[in-house]
């Protein structure tokens, strides 16, 4: 995740090396240590034996700190296969 400053955003990219039936990402946000809260979900492509890029941008970050985020892929049966974390922080100056 990288901090925009500018724009006052958090940016989230990952990338998939392949994909088989991957329905969607949940993406969730912790502050600070707190619980984690579903903020949004990001459509999967599927099914591919090539590299998939993925963004989610996060508008909603009030609080200067720690934010961590958890990416949940999920596949086309709903069970959730691989969790991934990535912390960003948010400091106003």
């Amino acid at each position: 995740a990288e901090y925009n400053k500018q724009n006052d955003i958090n940016e989230l990219t990952w990338t998939t090396k392949s994909e088989v039936n991957n329905d969607h990402f949940d993406i969730e946000r912790s502050f600070e240590g707190s619980g984690f809260e579903k903020i949004g979900k990001v459509d999967g492509l599927g099914n591919s034996s090539a590299s998939v890029d993925y963004s989610f941008i996060d508008k909603h970050i009030p609080l200067d700190g720690n934010y961590v985020y958890r990416l949940k892929q999920v596949d086309t049966d709903e069970m959730c296969i691989r969790d991934r974390f990535v912390t960003r922080s948010h400091i106003l100056s």
